[in-house]
């Protein structure tokens, strides 16, 4: 597992992989339009496919511009990434922070192309979200 932080203000929504999954969380208001109820999203693709990772940045492309941000918005992504070590016995998420091995990275790989076809499945996350709270 992994996970990585994207940033493209006034947004900041958490992104990773897991069980050869992207996943993708957005806590802001989003539109029915795009398939929420008003409340924050939890989009999962099928696999890690370079179809899926299309189909995930059309959806945030298209969240942004909904939402009126301007395409030529500065965005940043920083992957976060666990860095062990002989040096650290303690391989907790507490452990690793503590002892400061937590460091970021950008993945040099490009995700392995498919003519599979595949979708992003749209969960609303939990709780009605007003005002900027939960």
């Amino acid at each position: 597992m992994c996970f990585g932080i994207y940033t493209c203000s006034p947004y900041i929504v958490t992104i990773g992989i897991v069980n050869n999954a992207l996943f993708f969380i957005d806590t802001h208001p989003v539109t029915e339009e795009l398939g929420s109820d008003g409340n924050g999203v939890l989009l999962v693709t099928p696999d890690l496919s370079y179809r899926s990772c299309q189909l995930l940045v059309q959806w945030l492309l298209l969240r942004l511009a909904k939402a009126g941000v301007e395409t030529d918005s500065r965005q940043s992504l920083v992957w976060l990434t666990a860095h062990q070590d002989e040096k650290c016995n303690d391989s907790t998420a507490e452990g690793i922070l503590d002892k400061g091995y937590l460091h970021s990275r950008v993945p040099s790989e490009e995700a392995e192309k498919t003519d599979e076809d595949s979708s992003i499945e749209i969960v609303a996350v939990p709780g009605k979200m007003q005002g900027g709270q939960t």
